[in-house]
């Protein structure tokens, strides 16, 4: 797998389709998720996987009733990830056109296309979401933090990974001025995922 790095962007050249194997449990159960061949960003990455497990170590405490949003869904993994254990109702945003049909494409192949909706991000929506997972790099998620934290329900989570360690002391700051907790960071690496709850 070849990662590219271009101004804090990464392009991810799948040469085959790929079956990635989820622990849903420790008696060895698995949640399969199937990713076609293509470039669009999402699969084995340290940031992808550092996001899967924030998800999983927290998810018996986040209401699957609630909305979902996948926020730069890229190749859809994440947001195939929610509908698989069980959201009622996710929604994936990304501003790529072609990463958007390639993640139609991967939806399909894992049979969750009518649970997953494609929305604008920010939008009109008035929908509150119980989580919002988002693996992406740049400042985006900096400069818009206060925005996606008002996005959230009260009690709702919001996981980040794509982060460089070094920006943990700038999220822990944008934490106390919108006054969530941090309920746990995940490091690999140079890597760093950051869970929060409302």
């Amino acid at each position: 797998m070849l990662i590219m790095k271009i101004k804090e962007l990464y392009i991810e050249d799948r040469l085959e389709d790929l079956n990635i194997k989820i622990p849903i449990n420790n008696n060895g159960s698995f949640l399969d998720i199937h990713i076609a061949q293509g470039t669009s960003f999402g699969s084995n990455h340290t940031t992808t996987n550092l996001a899967i497990e924030a998800i999983m170590r927290n998810i018996k405490n986040i209401d699957l009733n609630s909305y979902s949003l996948d926020l730069g869904s890229g190749s859809g993994i994440l947001s195939i990830l929610l509908s698989k254990i069980g959201f009622n109702s996710v929604h994936s945003c990304e501003i790529d056109d072609f990463a958007k049909k390639e993640s139609l494409i991967n939806l399909k192949k894992n049979l969750v296309e009518d649970n997953i909706k494609f929305v604008d991000f920010p939008s009109n929506l008035k929908i509150k979401y119980g989580l919002i997972v988002s693996n992406i790099s740049g400042k985006y998620l900096e400069k818009n933090f206060s925005y996606i934290i008002n996005k959230l329900e009260e009690r709702g989570f919001f996981i980040i990974s794509g982060l460089n360690k070094s920006k943990k002391e700038s999220f822990t700051n944008l934490a106390s001025i919108e006054n969530i907790k941090i309920l746990d960071v995940l490091v690999s690496g140079s890597w760093m995922a950051m869970i929060f709850k409302k």
